[in-house]
Formats: structure tokens, sequence, C-alpha cells
């Protein structure tokens, strides 16, 4: 950040103290008070804050109309894949989960990343999500997926994953009720005074078994 001490005729004015400050953003200046050089120049090295947006830095001396000057911090690269609400969920087996699960893609401060492909898998259990694969949006940086248990009754976990950076969200499946019978065995004839094995089978709503 580099600004020059003029006269009302323009000309560089040596020898005046400049003082540098950071008001807005959480940077900082590597040097607050620098005087001016045969040139008029002052300069100070600026660091941008951690939070990404408008960082805001100041030039002033003594008598001097102050000089601002403001800089965009971007997000820097993914870093971590934040579990934003969704996990922990109890359902029935074999049904959709109540809410989303939800994932904010981030660098290592936080910042939310747009446009980050995240790919979602059941890795513990039978269970599937949809899409499979989506991107985040927006300026939370966030994708929202419905996920479905698996038939297996107890834990089950589903992860997001971009690249080698992983999130996983667990949840825990019960026993559907039964709320059909139907036969499973089949032989409609024998010869008289013997027996047969009659069977049924207890099924939930989505047809799995029930024990």
């Amino acid at each position: 950040f580099t600004v020059q001490a003029k006269d009302v005729r323009q000309n560089a004015v040596p020898g005046v103290t400049v003082t540098f400050a950071s008001t807005s953003g959480g940077g900082g200046v590597s040097a607050s008070s620098v005087t001016t050089d045969s040139s008029g120049n002052a300069s100070t090295t600026i660091t941008l804050g951690n939070t990404a947006g408008t960082n805001t830095y100041t030039a002033s001396a003594s008598g001097l109309s102050t000089v601002t000057l403001n800089v965009t911090g971007n997000a820097g690269a993914l870093s971590q894949l934040i579990k934003v609400s969704g996990d922990s969920q109890t359902g029935n087996n074999g049904a959709a989960l109540t809410n989303a699960l939800v994932v904010k893609a981030a660098d290592q401060y936080g910042n939310a990343i747009s446009g980050t492909s995240v790919t979602f898998t059941a890795s513990s259990g039978s269970g599937s999500v949809s899409p499979s694969t989506a991107q985040t949006s927006g300026a939370n940086g966030q994708v929202s997926v419905t996920a479905t248990l698996g038939v297996e009754v107890g834990g089950q976990v589903f992860r997001a994953a971009s690249n080698t950076i992983t999130a996983d969200f667990s949840a825990t499946a019960t026993q559907s009720p039964a709320s059909a019978l139907s036969r499973t065995s089949t032989n409609n004839t024998g010869t008289v005074a013997t027996t047969q094995t009659f069977t049924v089978q207890a099924k939930d709503v989505r047809l799995n078994p029930v024990p």
C-alpha cells in the first residue's frame, strides 16, 4: 500500500510522517508509521484478515486528507466439509430420513466456497442418497441431499466427499412395524391325512421382511 505526499503544485514532498492502519476486515499492516522518501512515497505491506469480504486500510498525515484502500479477500482452497445439519437422525429402516443432509464447503478459516462438487455415498449400510453428486452454491457454500436408510437395523453412515476431504453423517435405523402378511409356502394340493407347512412372512410398508 503506497501513497505519495504532494504539495499544492503536485510536487513530491519528502519527510512527511504517514500513519497506516487497518480499519475493518481484521487485517494488518507491517509498518504503521512511515516517513515519505525523496520521491514523496511511503509504503507498508498489508495482510488480509481471515474472513472473506472487504478489508479497509487507511493512510493519513497531519493536515492532509485520508487515503482509503479497499481490498476484497476471497476464500482460500477447499480445506474442510462442515456438517451443517442432518447428523445423528433416527428413522425406520428402508425409509428416507426426515431432514436433509446439509454440508458446507469451506477453506481452513471456515469461509464458504461455492461451486465445489460433493459426492454422497452410504459408507455403512445399504442406504442411498439423492442426488449422489451435487455442487455447493450460494454465498453460504452449502449443498443439501436426501438420504434413505438401508434395510439393516442399527447404525448407518453417509459420507460426503470432495477429493480427499470428507464428512460423515451418522444415522440409526429402527425396525419398521409390520403392515402386512404374505404367504410364502406354495403347495395348494396334498395327500389326505398328511401334513404341510403353512408359512407366511411379515413385511413392512416398503415390503421389507420384519423379524
